[in-house]
């Protein structure tokens, strides 16, 4: 959350803590959250 409300983009944010590029074609935020792998 410090991210985000720092101006950085969500997708952003995702990237950095996922891992995952262009996150949003690839599940998505909610996606990378709730699959199990």
């Amino acid at each position: 959350m410090k991210g985000i409300q720092a101006g950085r983009k969500l997708g952003d944010e995702m990237a950095r803590l996922t891992g995952v590029e262009n996150i949003k074609h690839k599940g998505g935020a909610i996606g990378a959250f709730t699959i199990r792998r």
